[in-house]
């Protein structure tokens, strides 16, 4: 019978260890998921536009500035993009209306796949780039490569690596009062 006693005895602390050590290792995984999510939320705290620096914000504050101060990001993202529109507009309009609508022009398409044209323009009077760019940007094409050179004779010479979706045909660019377009021939 004493034997008995000693082997409950003996597994009853063993047990104990086992559910002490247990606690232990839980109670270190949660101090150092603590401390990373901590260390994250200063991160945050770093990032975000200075306030009020004799009190640290709490972490649910953190998390509010943090959202306002995106929002508020995003809509001078927005007004940003409007402006540079309004300014591209404005350049091209003032541009075309320097230049005589006259100018000549003459286009070479070619295309190399679905989804990739190699364009040369060719024209007297410069078209700004900017302006055959926003053209190409509402329509729905990137370029990857663009260069110009300018001829003895005075002419500009735009060359146009573009990719977009899949067309039937080839495109060509033609000359409204303020931009480039494109349309399907």
């Amino acid at each position: 019978m004493e034997v008995d006693d000693k082997l409950t005895a003996s597994t009853i602390v063993g047990v104990n260890d086992l559910m002490a050590s247990r606690r232990l290792n839980h109670n270190a995984s949660e101090r150092n998921r603590r401390t990373k999510i901590n260390l994250l939320f200063s991160s945050l705290r770093s990032v975000l536009p200075p306030h009020d620096q004799r009190k640290r914000l709490s972490n649910p504050a953190t998390v509010s500035v943090a959202l306002n101060y995106i929002s508020n990001l995003q809509k001078q993202v927005e007004e940003l993009v409007e402006k540079k529109k309004q300014l591209m507009i404005s350049m091209i309009t003032r541009r075309s209306q320097e230049e005589s609508s006259s100018s000549l022009l003459a286009v070479s398409t070619n295309s190399l796949s679905e989804t990739e044209i190699v364009q040369i323009i060719s024209t007297f009077h410069g078209i700004p780039l900017s302006c055959i760019l926003l053209g190409l940007q509402e329509d729905g094409l990137h370029p990857l490569n663009i260069s110009s050179s300018l001829s003895f004779g005075g002419r500009i010479f735009y060359y146009l690596h573009l990719q977009g979706c899949a067309w039937v045909g080839l495109r060509v660019f033609f000359w409204t009062n303020s931009k480039i377009r494109i349309d399907i021939t």
